[in-house]
């Protein structure tokens, strides 16, 4: 069992270099975890009474960009691939480890306003403020780190990516014109993330694999890309399977929270690899 978890789970982390960082093993078990997670943390939130609506997405969603710069760090060397605590070796800033690492930050900064007596309609909108402000905080130190490998190509690039993901949105609002049965227009911005997120990471890949010659590490989207001929038709996937979520939920989603909770959970997906794969480009990592 040791040589087992060795070789599938800890050796892709520990050894970048030797070992593809996805293979069928973990990536089966990390799905099973995160949807276990997804349930648990959403039966969490009902029983703490919180209410995920819109002031609870822009909240969450703040942390992707903190979580996301902490990635690039990792991944520029300026943070260590393991780190080793009361004997136990850990990988903080590595998948899955960094999306622990922004979820037990988020609770922690949500403890700390809460025991602040933080009124409740200021509550999720102070939480949010402060994961974009540590977000920025580590932005400002991988700009002044690797602020020196921009170029003009490089910020090229970042606006192709940018250019990318604003076209499915443009898309997404034309669209549903013509499909706008069950539409709640409080949840119109929500839906325009979720839209924007899931093709910036589409955006991303094909600019990063088809342009910049980077490679592509999941598995999932190297099969893609031979199915269906190369890293474009990433982007055009991801585009088609955030508006077929987007309009699915409209008419599936019977109760507010969980309509808000699913857009969030395909949000992260897709804008947390987006943002890193968009900074590694435009910094040059």
């Amino acid at each position: 069992m040791p040589n087992f978890i060795d070789e599938y789970y800890l050796n892709p982390i520990r050894y970048p270099t030797q070992y593809a960082p996805y293979n069928i093993v973990n990536t089966l078990t990390y799905a099973v975890i995160a949807l276990a997670a997804v349930y648990l943390i959403f039966k969490g939130l009902q029983k703490l009474k919180l209410h995920v609506d819109e002031k609870f997405y822009w909240a969450v969603l703040g942390f992707v960009f903190f979580g996301s710069f902490l990635r690039i760090g990792e991944d520029a060397g300026l943070l260590a691939r393991s780190v080793y605590m009361a004997g136990l070796e850990l990988h903080p800033f590595v998948t899955p480890g960094i999306y622990v690492l922004t979820f037990v930050v988020l609770a922690a900064v949500y403890g700390i306003w809460k025991l602040a007596r933080t009124p409740n309609e200021k509550l999720y909108s102070r939480v949010g403020w402060t994961g974009k402000g540590l977000g920025v905080l580590v932005g400002i130190g991988l700009l002044a780190n690797l602020g020196g490998k921009i170029t003009t190509e490089r910020t090229v690039w970042l606006a192709e990516i940018l250019g990318l993901a604003l076209l499915a949105v443009l898309v997404f609002e034309l669209v549903k014109t013509k499909y706008n049965q069950h539409e709640k227009p409080e949840l119109r911005r929500i839906e325009q993330a979720t839209v924007f997120s899931q093709a910036l990471d589409g955006g991303a890949t094909f600019v990063g694999v088809g342009i910049a010659n980077y490679g592509e590490q999941h598995l999932v989207a190297n099969a893609l890309f031979q199915a269906f001929g190369g890293p474009i038709a990433f982007y055009v996937l991801k585009v088609l399977f955030a508006l077929a979520v987007v309009f699915i939920f409209r008419k599936e989603a019977t109760h507010r929270d969980e309509h808000v909770y699913l857009l969030l959970l395909v949000s992260i997906l897709g804008l947390a690899p987006g943002v890193r794969d968009a900074a590694r480009i435009f910094f040059g990592v």
